[in-house]
């Protein structure tokens, strides 16, 4: 049986990105990868990033809620201008100036959407690649495992599996739940299983949320069943998002083991020379 790994929230940071695949093909070459969301925007080379995942077969990756402002932003782009064969891709971020206005383009570039847009506008505005992000998945299963990017709450979740049968897809119930929610944190999972998700970073959270462990929030993963109605929500949630914006770190869980590594790098935001490729000592796991 080959590893499953799940790491989330790189947001644009290439040379991180490369050292978490570099290991991953070390422990396993033929593993199957579930990116968690949130690949683009604050990092430079979020477009970058979102081509390697999508373009990885070995790649399950799930959509966050940078990947719905992007595709929000570019549809609102592509709807008033086309860009023509005589486009020249040095004037992408004047380009991209005209549409600053555009509540869709505007929020994207608030929270840090920029580069992304602008790297897309310099291929050449594919619709295509709108399209495939677009249609990533937002959750994904694996045994006792449930993915997302934002975790959501267990009883939509319930009830989005029952609404299948009904004609209306599970995507489709929990998307905004599933990529945008960060209101469930005192709530578990469902009984048996484990949901695993990024959104909110961990260097963010109240120690409260710690459920057992009272200590200041630390960069990595966050667990907890949840701190009230444990007898109808005693599954766990793991949060995975350890702020590699600011942090520069990942957390990379080999979902067979239990086992999570944390993989670092320098200070993504200035311009000290990168180190050499670290892993952490520590390993986190999940019981």
């Amino acid at each position: 049986m080959h590893d499953v790994f799940y790491f989330t929230d790189i947001h644009g940071q290439l040379p991180l990105f490369n050292r978490i695949m570099q290991f991953i093909q070390e422990q396993d070459k033929d593993a199957t990868i579930i990116y968690g969301g949130d690949a683009c925007d604050r990092g430079p080379n979020g477009y970058a990033i979102m081509n390697a995942l999508l373009n990885n077969p070995q790649v399950v990756y799930l959509r966050g809620n940078h990947e719905d402002m992007f595709v929000r932003a570019a549809q609102a782009i592509l709807t008033y201008r086309q860009i023509g064969n005589d486009f020249d891709p040095a004037l992408a971020s004047y380009y991209l100036e005209e549409f600053y206005e555009d509540e869709n383009v505007e929020l994207a570039i608030w929270n840090g959407g920029k580069s992304t847009l602008i790297d897309w506008i310099s291929d050449g505005a594919p619709r295509s690649f709108v399209e495939r992000i677009k249609n990533l998945p937002v959750i994904y299963s694996y045994e006792n495992y449930d993915f997302s990017h934002a975790g959501g709450h267990p009883r939509n979740f319930l009830e989005a599996q029952e609404r299948v049968y009904h004609g209306q897809s599970l995507e489709d119930y929990m998307e905004a739940d599933l990529i945008w929610d960060r209101h469930q944190f005192q709530i578990g999972w469902n009984p048996g299983r484990i949901m695993v998700h990024g959104h909110t970073p961990t260097t963010h959270l109240p120690a409260a949320y710690y459920g057992r462990d009272k200590s200041e929030a630390r960069i990595h993963p966050c667990q907890w069943v949840g701190n009230f109605d444990t007898k109808r929500w005693p599954g766990l949630r793991v949060d995975m998002d350890t702020g590699a914006t600011w942090t520069g770190r990942i957390w990379v869980l080999n979902v067979l083991t239990g086992k999570a590594t944390s993989i670092f790098d320098v200070d993504v935001n200035s311009d000290k020379p990168v180190h050499d490729f670290e892993i952490g000592l520590e390993n986190f796991k999940i019981k």
